[in-house]
């Protein structure tokens, strides 16, 4: 199931929970982007994932773009997906689930 995910640059809260999400549901992805957004607002990622991780996403950060109807590719590299936010899993006591 595809899906975009937004991040605002105002929600650190929402980038510390995504990480943890990205964490948990990473074997279920099929596809990670790479961050699409600018960084400065807000981080774009599109994924591939089961409808289940999917439905773990919340409304704050469920985008819709041409990638869910299948009309739009976002540049694909080789390999396995990889975890954005790794560096705020490193400190992960400080991440607390909600």
């Amino acid at each position: 199931m595809r899906k975009t995910i937004i991040v605002r640059a105002d929600r650190p809260e929402d980038r510390e929970r995504l990480a943890l999400w990205f964490h948990d549901w990473l074997d279920e992805l099929a596809f990670v982007s790479d961050n699409d957004g600018c960084r400065c607002c807000c981080d774009i990622f599109y994924v591939d994932a089961s409808a289940e991780a999917v439905s773990r996403l919340w409304r704050e950060v469920s985008g819709l773009s041409e990638w869910e109807a299948g009309t739009w590719e976002p540049e694909r590299r080789l390999g396995p997906p990889e975890l954005p936010y790794q560096e705020l899993l490193r400190p992960k006591a400080r991440l607390r689930r909600p």
